[in-house]
């Protein structure tokens, strides 16, 4: 199941959540830069990006997408994607999971 939101949404919650931004980068030395094998394109989009706000949201937005792609090459997962604040998401759940709508906060 993949649960979506608005990217700019999610970034201000991910920003704002317990500081983990800030978490990262102490403890970590991550700053949402990538490098390594493969990584060229993040790397490239942090550097370049108009703000670090904007790479983010359009990290969120790829990973995203990435996750549906590999859903379509990978017919045999039964995926499910919902909206977060989709007011009927519950119902939604419910009518194709059989998952009872008290059981969704």
């Amino acid at each position: 199941m993949l649960v979506t939101r608005n990217a700019t949404k999610w970034f201000n919650s991910f920003e704002g959540w317990g500081g983990i931004l800030s978490k990262w980068r102490r403890k970590c030395g991550f700053d949402g830069s990538l490098e390594g094998e493969g990584m060229e394109y993040w790397s490239d989009s942090y550097h370049s990006s108009r703000s670090k706000r904007q790479y983010w949201i359009d990290f969120y937005e790829a990973h995203t997408q990435k996750i549906r792609e590999f859903a379509l090459q990978h017919l045999s997962l039964t995926y499910v994607e919902v909206e977060l604040e989709n007011d009927k998401m519950a119902e939604q759940l419910e009518r194709y999971t059989g998952v009872k709508q008290s059981c969704v906060q």
